[in-house]
């Protein structure tokens, strides 16, 4: 695959080679003066050079082409080699890894698709015609790539997709108004021919008769398993396992005498199972109808113990099936072990916490357990690293359990129990909060010195407590801002800018009770405008309010304050948000009426007392329950990126499904006069605009944002999540809500433009960048599982964004709407949401140059 994979239909040798002697060594460098990283760069850059070189040249004929990307795959690995060198004596070459992807896509991309597909023919790609016929670059361009590795999942994606599309051919459909005989006809002038399909494992010889008795066979089979689907139970599982076994003997037959004509059946075969799984194929069907394959298979020793259990029924099925294209299965084998690798990593790690945390269902309620911690640096660095470790581990494991066909046995189970018993990140850290006010501040500065924290001797207590937490419940930003805060005391002159996000409140042992919908119990009027929230800080602005009327100061203590102010704020946010349960656990909650409170808005609400205490608003879902879903699932994705964001469940109370969400005391709502807005207000208005375009929110507007009683800001009522997906814009004059007032972040933007923000206060597009990186790091399949509810009830359900899905789908597909399948909506939905998130940096950048604000630029590299 790619230029490291098989030439299978090589016509003369790919020489010369390009070995060590042919890529001359780096000269010498003068390194006086020079940075090590530079002269490593240097080195790396030489070897690109030749690759260039070689690239530049025209070849004359195929053969001259083979040649020229032999070489050049060669140069392009010795660059690799030389970087990954460079690398292990210490040096940091992140550019130039990107430089050298650089240089093999250009040549690659400046090639035409016929040598395209010439050069991926003679490297063993099937039926290269078949591919890029919808999209406008050729994914073979990045199939040949010798700077992406051969056995990347995305190249084996693009194979499957050519012999899927040689199945549909040989089935007797057409694809974009090519027919078999047009590909036969390309593949016969070609040189050097393609290949056929591959055959699966377990193969057999057979006659022209065998053959076609087993194609007969299958078609009886398939009419058998259509006849009994739509029933389902034993019935339709045994009629499913024969269709699968049938489908086995006719791909896993040879035939000599007749290659040609079983190549096309192995090839309709395929196409004709496909059909039938996809008309009647859903994960819970799927379970029923692979379990029983799954079992058999894996008491004879075809299928592994992770992946009978730890991978979904569509994934079993790939590696049942022999049709399965062998860089598919192997690309579903590394899933299967790689889950059970991070299986038993979580075992391990979440043993060594065990060891240090008191059980935590044998406490009385509301009581924290203890900490069973040496106080020394050593036992504080190793316990910060393991448990940032453990719910890293333990947050890719959530993306795909749930889905996993198997779910209970062997490990998953032990890593299920195991989460059960260990404190989840806010308990953690309230437990680790109690537990380190004894202990000596020296020993916590030791700590964070050896986690990297510079001049840690010059923290405080909650510097140096907040930047160990942050191992286990932050992000890189919040250890930044922790350094930059102590840089800004120790060191004189100017201060580095104010960072985009700040370290967390320490977490409270119990956690207050928080609240969305504009409620503030017991201080100030439900819906009432806000009073600027927090106390002044020494001539400078209120955090989370307006500027104080001392004169401004300037230069070095100007900075000083604006990052006091970020970090103020940044706490008085988070800190006022309580931790977050389970959805299992507050399903099971019993729920008693609250005290009447106008809670106002368009939907109606009530208010309910939780089990342990604290006022809860539930909102009813008319919807049957998907708003309520896409709501809390909002909330999570929020929650995950570091918004500060109140927890919202889907829940049932009284017969009625809808969200539930603590209450926040003593909040009001924001001030709809963009004025009075500090600093630190505008930087996280920057910041929830892009996480709410990710999740497709936009009703933003002042009264769904709350000041906290310490004069942070946290967004809530996310009720509209997703609502406009498939017709929404980003654009400064997209608002479907206008009717209820403008959002926060199109206030901000004009009073900017307008010159009408508070003296000082602008709108600084780098505060993104943090909000843009959160979403970055989250991998697709864990982002598809946060959002898979949303996904599929929302197209069950039929809410707003359904049918723009089902057209985009019917597009995407070349299919009518009225075929769209509901599985089909809510895959739709799935890959905008995957794109959106892809997006955010590029699309964020061009809507600030769009808006005319400046600054957007340093989203494209920051």
């Amino acid at each position: 695959m790619g230029s490291d994979g098989k030439a299978a239909h090589q016509a003369y040798a790919l020489t010369p080679t390009l070995g060590t002697a042919d890529v001359a060594p780096a000269p010498a460098v003068d390194v006086a003066g020079v940075d090590d990283d530079a002269v490593a760069a240097a080195a790396v850059r030489d070897i690109l050079a030749t690759a260039q070189d070689i690239a530049a040249g025209a070849p004359a004929t195929e053969e001259d082409l083979a040649a020229q990307y032999a070489l050049f795959a060669a140069a392009i690995h010795a660059a690799q080699q030389q970087a990954a060198a460079e690398e292990a004596a210490g040096a940091t070459l992140t550019a130039v890894h990107a430089e050298i992807a650089a240089v093999a896509g250009d040549y690659l991309t400046g090639l035409d698709e016929s040598q395209l597909q010439a050069l991926a023919a003679l490297h063993g790609f099937d039926h290269p015609a078949l591919v890029g016929l919808t999209s406008a670059t050729s994914p073979l361009a990045y199939w040949l790539n010798p700077a992406y590795p051969d056995d990347a999942p995305g190249k084996a994606a693009i194979q499957a997709k050519a012999l899927e599309r040689f199945a549909e051919l040989a089935a007797g459909g057409s694809v974009a108004g090519m027919t078999l005989a047009d590909l036969q006809a390309l593949e016969a002038a070609a040189s050097p021919p393609a290949g056929g399909p591959p055959t699966g494992t377990g193969a057999w010889d057979a006659t022209p008769e065998q053959v076609a008795a087993a194609h007969v066979a299958l078609d009886q089979a398939v009419a058998a398993f259509t006849a009994t689907a739509e029933g389902g139970g034993e019935a339709a599982t045994a009629a499913f396992g024969a269709m699968i076994d049938a489908e086995n003997r006719l791909a896993s037959a040879t035939c000599p005498q007749a290659a040609d004509a079983l190549a096309l059946a192995q090839a309709a075969a395929r196409h004709q199972v496909d059909e039938a799984i996809a008309a009647t194929f859903t994960t819970a069907a799927g379970s029923a109808l692979v379990g029983p394959l799954v079992t058999q298979a894996h008491a004879e020793g075809r299928l592994t113990g992770a992946e009978a259990t730890l991978l979904d029924p569509a994934q079993q099925l790939g590696l049942l099936r022999a049709s399965t294209p062998a860089g598919l299965r192997a690309v579903v084998h590394d899933i299967a072990a790689h889950r059970a690798v991070q299986l038993a990593e979580a075992q391990t790690l979440h043993t060594q916490i065990a060891q240090h945390v008191a059980a935590a269902p044998d406490l009385p309620p509301g009581t924290s357990p203890e900490l069973n911690l040496d106080a020394t640096p050593g036992a504080l660095v190793a316990f910060a690293q393991t448990a940032g470790r453990m719910y890293a581990v333990d947050a890719d494991i959530a993306g795909w359990k749930d889905h996993a066909h198997g779910a209970g046995e062997g490990l998953l189970a032990a890593h299920t129990a195991a989460v059960a018993a260990t404190p989840d990140v806010v308990a953690l850290t309230a437990q680790f909060g109690t537990w380190q006010k004894p202990v000596p501040l020296a020993t916590l500065q030791a700590a964070a010195g050896e986690l990297g924290l510079q001049q840690a001797e010059a923290a405080s207590r909650m510097q140096a407590r907040a930047y160990l937490v942050s191992h286990w419940a932050g992000t890189a930003a919040w250890k930044d801002a922790v350094q930059a805060q102590i840089q800004a005391q120790v060191t004189p002159g100017p201060a580095p800018p104010a960072p985009s996000s700040a370290p967390p409140a320490p977490a409270p042992a119990a956690a207050a009770v928080a609240a969305p919908g504009g409620t503030a119990p017991g201080n100030a009027t439900p819906g009432a405008p806000a009073t600027p929230g927090g106390p002044a800080t020494s001539g400078g602005a209120v955090p989370g309010g307006a500027a104080a009327s001392t004169p401004a100061p300037h230069g070095f203590t100007a900075k000083k304050q604006a990052l006091v102010d970020a970090l103020k704020h940044h706490q008085a946010s988070h800190g006022a948000i309580p931790a977050r349960h389970p959805d299992s656990e507050v399903a099971g909650w019993t729920w008693t009426p609250g005290p009447h409170l106008n809670l106002g808005g368009a939907h109606t609400k009530a208010v309910y007392t939780a089990p342990g205490g604290g006022s809860w608003m539930f909102k009813p879902d008319s919807s049957g329950g998907a708003r309520a879903a896409a709501e809390a699932e909002a909330s999570g994705v929020l929650h995950a990126v570091g918004i500060p964001t109140v927890p919202v469940h889907r829940v049932t109370i009284g017969g009625q499904t809808g969200a539930v969400q603590p209450l926040l005391p003593g909040a009001t709502t924001l001030s709809a006069n963009p004025a009075s807005w500090s600093q630190a207000d505008v930087d996280a208005i920057v910041r929830n605009h892009v996480a709410s375009w990710a999740v497709g929110d936009h009703d933003g507007t002042a009264a769904n944002h709350l000041r906290t009683a310490g004069g942070g800001l946290v967004p809530v009522d996310r009720g509209q999540a997703f609502k406009f997906y498939g017709q929404d814009r980003l654009a400064g004059d997209y608002q479907p809500n206008s009717a209820f007032g403008d959002t926060v972040s199109s206030q901000a933007y004009r009073a900017a433009k307008k010159n009408t923000l508070a003296a000082g206060v602008r709108i600084r597009p780098e505060a993104a960048l943090a909000t843009i990186a959160a979403f970055e790091s989250i991998g697709e399949g864990q982002y598809r599982a946060m959002l898979h509810r949303t996904a599929h009830e929302g197209a069950a359900g039929g809410v707003t964004w359904a049918e723009p899905m089902r057209q985009r789908a019917a597009a995407r597909l070349k299919v009518p709407a009225a075929a769209v399948s509901t599985a089909a909506v809510a895959e739709e939905f799935l890959r905008e949401a995957v794109t959106r998130k892809q997006r955010l940096r590029t699309d964020f950048a061009d809507f600030f140059a769009a808006e005319g604000i400046p600054g957007g630029h340093v989203l494209r590299h920051g």
